[in-house]
């Protein structure tokens, strides 16, 4: 059986690597400027996940069991 484990540090990884794709999409010329305000809040917001995302993975506690 699969199982899944949503938690964690990996969780913010993926969730600030979403985030970045989508503010780099929203960040496109064709789209008015509170979109774009939009996609450098995503895009800001989902580099802070990441770098936090990260730091957790790196410097956190080992005795998980992943």
């Amino acid at each position: 059986m699969l199982y899944y484990n949503w938690n964690g540090p990996r969780a913010y990884v993926g969730c600030g690597l979403v985030l970045i794709i989508v503010g780099l999409v929203l960040l496109m010329p064709i789209i008015g400027w509170f979109i774009k305000a939009l996609g450098w809040g995503a895009l800001v917001l989902g580099l802070i996940l990441l770098v936090l995302g990260i730091l957790a993975w790196a410097f956190g506690p080992r005795d998980r069991g992943t």
